[in-house]
């Protein structure tokens, strides 16, 4: 009887110790599975916030180049002008490039690239100040650096936000009804509203 009791005991020992191992081994199972389920979690919080960050970047390009196109098309109207742009300085490069333009050439707009401090709108940039000329036959430093003689009057005013140049509107027409002068303070005032959203 006892020899029987010693073979019970160990038959179950030894079940109860295969127990233990199954349930160990779900258990290690259990806390993989867990890991790469929080992995898994968190590479999808991840990949969401980058999406989600994409995705406003996407609405601010957006939202900035209709800002700009607004602001240029109210510029235009203000000053019965009918050509001009707003150029912004290249991430990359810290060039001026044309953002938005209306009545200029695709090709021009396109292929344009100033160098802050060079030509007037880099001029305009680098000392923070507003120009403007009336024509060539004009005086000042600045119409000596027209190229074109049909231009009667142009503006060159920087935009600012945060205390730092980002870009420059330029507005020129070949018509001498243009009220560019007039309409100076109204746009610079205008700027300050738009620059508010950068």
């Amino acid at each position: 009887e006892i020899n029987e009791i010693r073979v019970v005991s160990n038959l179950m020992i030894g079940s109860i110790l295969d127990l233990l191992a199954e349930i160990v081994k779900d258990s290690i199972e259990l806390t993989i599975k867990e890991k790469e389920l929080d992995q898994i979690k968190l590479d999808q919080e991840t990949y969401l916030k980058s999406v989600k960050q994409g995705a406003r970047e996407i609405y601010s390009t957006v939202h900035l180049d209709e800002l700009l196109v607004t602001f240029l098309d109210l510029a235009l109207r203000m000053t019965n002008t009918e050509c001009g742009s707003i150029m912004v300085r290249d991430d990359d490069h810290g060039d001026l490039i044309i953002k938005v333009s209306r009545g200029l050439d695709g090709e021009q707009v396109q292929n344009t690239r100033v160098k802050v401090g060079e030509g007037i709108s880099g001029r305009a940039v680098k000392q923070n100040i507003s120009f403007v000329i009336n024509g060539q036959n004009g005086e000042g430093t600045m119409q000596a650096l027209l190229r074109r003689s049909d231009i009667k009057q142009s503006l060159v005013m920087p935009l600012v936000a945060k205390n730092r140049v980002f870009g420059v509107l330029n507005l020129h027409t070949k018509k001498d009804e243009a009220k560019i002068e007039d309409n100076v303070d109204n746009l610079q005032y205008l700027s300050k509203l738009i620059s508010s959203a950068f």
